[in-house]
This record gives C-alpha cells, structure tokens and sequence, in this order.
C-alpha cells in the first residue's frame, strides 16, 4: 500500500504545483458554463468556447438561457459535442434562472443545491460536484476519472470509481474548502502530463512512494 495518506499526497503535490487557483475562470458563471463545457473534452478546447462567448459578451447564465440554440451551438463548437452541450448548457441556465439566479440557488443547503443541480438534463455526479465545489463554494472532492486512476494506482485505494468515491467523502470531511480545491486541480495537472493512460512514471516525482511505478518502465 501507499506510505502516506492522502494529506500527505496533496502536501507532496502542492509542493510541486503551487496554488493552481483551480477553477480556471474570472466569474461564477464561466465556472458553470465550463463544467459543461468540459465534459469529454481537453480544457484547451473548452477555454476557446469561452472565449467566443466571452468576445460576444455571452458568458453569462442569462445571455445564454435567452440565446438561439444554433448560435450558441457556433459559439461552443470548440469543445466538441456542442449539439448535445448546447442543449445541456441552455437547461442548466434556464434551470438557474427560473429559481432566481445565482444569488438565490446560493442560498440553498447541501442537500437542495445537490437535488436541484442532478435533476438538470446533462448534470452528472463530476459536474454536480465540480459546480458545488468550485461556484458555490461547498465541501465537495470530486471524483472523477483521474482521482480514481491516481488513488488505485498509488495504492491508496483498490481500483474502482465505488472506492473512489467512499474515499471522496472521508476527504471531504479532512479538508477545509482550500485544500479541496487544490487537491482536484493537483489530479488533474499529475494525470494530464504524467500520469496519464500510458503514464510517464519515469517522469512522476511520485514514483518512489507508487505501486504502480514498482512495475512499470517507460518504453
């Protein structure tokens, strides 16, 4: 097994990365439209689907919920999938609108703002937490695709999203709202350049402390 906890592991990470100030965006709104916009896409593209938006003075909840869908469609082309993010995008604004904007979704408790945003078309678990965490500001780890290859490759959990996210809500309980920012952004920035699918583990300042580096050699 790993031969620290996972305090140790965000310690050791944000030693090496710094503050990511993690979400990458300038208002709540851009955090809510990227959360859509990232889903099964690079963040590069997602950065120029907002900028579009950006440039058009579209990158706000209410500019988008009364947008033609075809134009938002051209807008968000970019980050791919934008027939079905379009869609998605324009549910989630209006659904924020219609309950009084984001001051007033705001005010809801964990366990309203978590109801309302999984009842959204298009809003799965990653995204819900991403929009908890990083908009509203909640105790939220998200669990994603990444932390579940990082922790079961380290040895820190067995390999599986259900361990994943067991762990997530003992971190969520351990951290305070800082760190679990950080934390997700220090995943992401370990398992886009080095600890990918075919990882570069000979690279990974983590190796020494892995399991799964024990047995992997870069070709």
């Amino acid at each position: 097994m790993f031969q620290v906890n996972y305090i140790q592991l965000h310690e050791t990470m944000k030693e090496k990365y710094g503050d990511l100030h993690w979400w990458p965006a300038d208002t709540v709104d851009q955090i809510i439209i990227g959360s859509i916009l990232t889903q099964n896409t690079a963040w590069k593209n997602v950065e120029v689907a907002i900028k579009n938006l950006s440039v058009a003075n579209k990158d706000n909840l209410h500019a988008i919920s009364e947008m033609e869908i075809d134009q938002l469609r051209e807008y968000i082309r970019p980050a791919g999938f934008f027939n079905q993010k379009s869609g998605y995008l324009k549910e989630i604004c209006i659904a924020i609108e219609k309950a009084g904007g984001i001051g007033k979704v705001g005010e809801f408790n964990d366990q309203e703002l978590e109801k309302f945003l999984i009842s959204i078309k298009g809003v799965g678990r990653e995204t819900m937490q991403d929009i908890m965490l990083y908009a509203f500001r909640r105790k939220v780890f998200v669990v994603d695709k990444y932390t579940e290859r990082i922790f079961s490759r380290i040895g820190i959990i067995e390999k599986g999203m259900k361990n994943a996210f067991e762990l997530g809500k003992e971190i969520e309980k351990g951290m305070k709202i800082e760190d679990l920012n950080n934390f997700h952004g220090e995943i992401v920035e370990i398992c886009k350049n080095i600890c990918q699918t075919n990882p570069k583990c000979n690279q990974c300042f983590l190796k020494n402390d892995c399991n799964y580096a024990k047995d992997f050699t870069d070709p």
